[in-house]
């Protein structure tokens, strides 16, 4: 499935964990009987969550979830200005660079994909998705709460 603001989906403000979630429990309650959920990045916190929240969820693979190991605060506060100041493509190249910690050859690749157009896109999901991780080393997630 495209997670909120990924792929064909739309975005809906304020975003929340939990509306990510609902969407995942939503698709696994449309397939019949039960599921394998992969994962992949914020995807594996989302899918994590979502088993909490459904017993339709028999396997579950998480790959690469995000794990906080610095403080990132002044660097999302330098993405978001420069995106206030519409350099869209200055903020994810730091995103890339400084948080998820790509080389700047690899960066470079990923700007000739034309997938990059889609991250540019949605360069505000990156800084959401860090922030919501920034309080703490993880998702507060439903049997933790």
């Amino acid at each position: 499935m495209d997670r909120r603001a990924h792929g064909a989906s739309g975005d809906t403000l304020p975003y929340s964990l939990q509306k990510e979630v609902e969407d995942v429990v939503a698709v696994v309650a449309a397939q019949p009987g039960p599921v394998f959920v992969l994962g992949h990045s914020f995807g594996a916190v989302c899918a994590f969550e979502a088993a909490f929240h459904t017993t339709k969820i028999a396997r579950l693979a998480l790959y690469e979830p995000p794990v906080r190991l610095a403080d990132h605060s002044a660097i999302l506060a330098r993405m978001e200005a420069m995106m206030r100041a519409g350099d869209r493509e200055g903020a994810l190249m730091t995103f890339m660079s400084e948080i998820v910690l790509i080389s700047a050859d690899e960066v470079a690749a990923m700007k000739a994909r034309p997938s990059w157009a889609g991250l540019l896109a949605t360069v505000e999901t990156s800084v959401r998705r860090t922030e919501r991780c920034r309080s703490t080393n993880s998702i507060p997630l439903a049997h933790e709460r």
